[in-house]
């Protein structure tokens, strides 16, 4: 659904020409050795005549008053699409950033549900019941979401480049400056009167927003492990992925790990636990491993492509993995005949009243105060 330019909230203020200043809005430098501030979770649209659109969330290194990087790494789809711009001869791409679009549109531009090509935009408007309403650019033909606190306009030249970074990535270690980076001359930006500013707290944090990842990721993976109840990447644990699976058949942990550990993005550690296990407590993981995991049940893949900025690759892009099966093991697999029951479970059954007994006397006992 397309707006027209007045009735949309992210053209209230349209600055052009001279006036272009990015540097004048409260990007945050996160981290006192990143090379610059940054702008760090803007969706950014992107179109090839060939390809079709793109939208992906890659950050902007501020260089200044009318000047940002684009940082899409080695085969993202952004990176594909300007290589592939940049390899027919062409000499420059219009790019739109928004900033601070809707949380489902920022979600959706910040992972891989939509394979290279397809409208993104699509996928947000059928996740959100109703479609997205767009606005067109001021200086190109891309539309954006209506509704986002800000949109930067401009061209990304694609015969030149600048260096980018040191930036401190997810994993809480400082990047690498990367040369020759994409970057952006910008032609317009557009903003709500009073726009809010969204802000990815890298590097000192070791962690950065993962509903998307997660919410994408069990998506993803539902389709080929149909077995799959859960996905799950911990707080600070980028490179670490735990999965629940309703495990009936030999094979069924190791099968499905392998098939999570394909996954480019992060999955180095691929933990597989029963559907019994509450995967979003750290604590019940620990207790599978413990209880449940015999050493032998896992699988290690000495060499495969990983693209997160994992500081422990002995050489960019190449990874070993390992898949820890620490599902109950059936007896085909080396297991015992039989399990002994859960005592949680034990409890659930035969004393239910126990519960409702605590939550009734606890503020009795361990109030508040």
């Amino acid at each position: 659904m397309t707006l027209d330019v007045a009735s949309a909230p992210c053209k209230q203020v349209i600055v052009t020409g001279d006036a272009i200043d990015v540097t004048q809005y409260p990007w945050f430098k996160n981290n006192p050795a990143d090379a610059s501030r940054y702008i760090n979770m803007g969706s950014v649209f992107l179109y090839d005549e060939e390809i079709g659109p793109n939208v992906g969330t890659y950050r902007s290194m501020v260089h200044g008053k009318n000047r940002i990087g684009v940082n899409p790494e080695p085969g993202q789809h952004g990176w594909l699409l300007l290589n592939a711009k940049r390899r027919r001869g062409e000499k420059f791409a219009h790019c739109s950033i928004a900033v601070g679009p809707d949380p489902i549109t920022f979600a959706v531009s910040s992972n891989k549900m939509a394979a290279l090509g397809e409208d993104e935009m699509l996928i947000a408007g059928g996740l959100r019941g109703k479609p997205v309403e767009m606005v067109k650019s001021e200086t190109n033909d891309l539309l954006v979401p209506a509704h986002a606190e800000m949109i930067i306009e401009g061209i990304i030249p694609l015969d030149q480049g600048m260096d980018e970074g040191p930036y401190g990535e997810m994993y809480g270690y400082m990047g690498p400056k990367k040369p020759d980076n994409f970057f952006l001359e910008i032609q317009a930006i557009t903003h709500r009167r009073n726009p809010w500013f969204i802000n990815s707290f890298t590097g000192v944090t070791n962690d950065m927003p993962k509903a998307p990842f997660v919410a994408a990721g069990f998506f993803q993976f539902k389709k080929t492990i149909p077995h799959l109840t859960g996905y799950y990447i911990p707080p600070a644990a980028n490179g670490t992925t735990v999965i629940s699976i309703d495990k009936t058949m030999i094979g069924q942990g190791i099968q499905a790990g392998q098939t999570v550990s394909a996954n480019p993005g992060g999955a180095k550690v691929v933990i597989v636990v029963d559907k019994d296990i509450n995967i979003l407590d750290p604590q019940r993981v620990l207790h599978a491993l413990g209880a449940r995991w015999q050493p032998s049940a896992h699988i290690y893949i000495p060499q495969t492509f990983q693209r997160a900025p994992d500081p422990s690759l002995p050489r960019r892009g190449v990874t070993s993995k390992i898949v820890i099966d620490a599902t109950q093991q059936l007896p085909g697999e080396g297991g015992p005949e039989s399990w002994p029951p859960v005592a949680r479970t034990m409890l659930e059954e035969q004393a239910p009243e126990s519960f409702a007994a605590v939550d009734k006397n606890w503020s009795k006992y361990f109030g508040s105060g």
